[in-house]
């Protein structure tokens, strides 16, 4: 297996990636959004000195409105998808019934699980961040891992899951199968 590298230094601001090419691109895509959202600020290229302490006064003046995207938690996280059935109506497998076949330890598995599910039982071809959050969300006693996009980005890492997009681009690639349909525990 070959490894991408990328070191990006910005005045010592330094991010440094190694892994599989789609992990490296995943970093590089998540840095290339915050730049692109701080691109309203111009990138300071000598030492910053404090800047000395103002006095508060009041003021009838408005806060400055900053440009660019706000992050919010649901940026690395997912939202709920209200409308995606998970109940296994039509004949098909609920996602509780699914999911239970499997002794799945870690996120990393239980990424790879959903995203079988959503992918080759339901037949979904456009599976999202919001769709796998939706997924833990329907699964009792089922903690979301703290930042989800990184724990499917390490996920694509592991070789189990293939991502163009967070958004819509999740897909299971053979390396993925394999490890579900042969290598991954059963409960009996």
């Amino acid at each position: 297996m070959t490894t991408t590298k990328i070191k990006i230094d910005l005045q010592n601001g330094i991010i440094e990636a190694e892994g599989t090419e789609s992990f490296v691109l995943g970093i590089y895509s998540d840095y290339k959004e915050q730049m692109d959202a701080a691109k309203t600020s111009p990138i300071q290229t000598t030492p910053r000195t404090p800047a000395p302490k103002k006095k508060k006064t009041k003021s009838n003046k408005s806060p400055a409105k900053k440009t660019g995207k706000k992050k919010t938690a649901s940026d690395s996280t997912g939202k709920l998808v209200k409308d995606l059935d998970l109940s296994g109506t039509g004949g098909k497998q609920s996602l509780r019934e699914y999911y239970g076949q499997y002794k799945a330890k870690t996120n990393l598995e239980r990424n790879l699980v959903f995203s079988y599910y959503l992918e080759h039982e339901i037949g979904m071809e456009s599976i999202g961040i919001d769709e796998i959050f939706t997924c833990y969300r329907n699964i009792q006693n089922l903690k979301v891992p703290g930042n989800l996009k990184q724990s499917l980005y390490d996920t694509s890492a592991k070789g189990w899951l293939k991502i163009t997009s967070i958004e819509d681009g999740i897909s299971v690639p053979v390396s993925g199968l394999n490890h579900i349909e042969h290598d991954l525990e059963r409960n009996e």
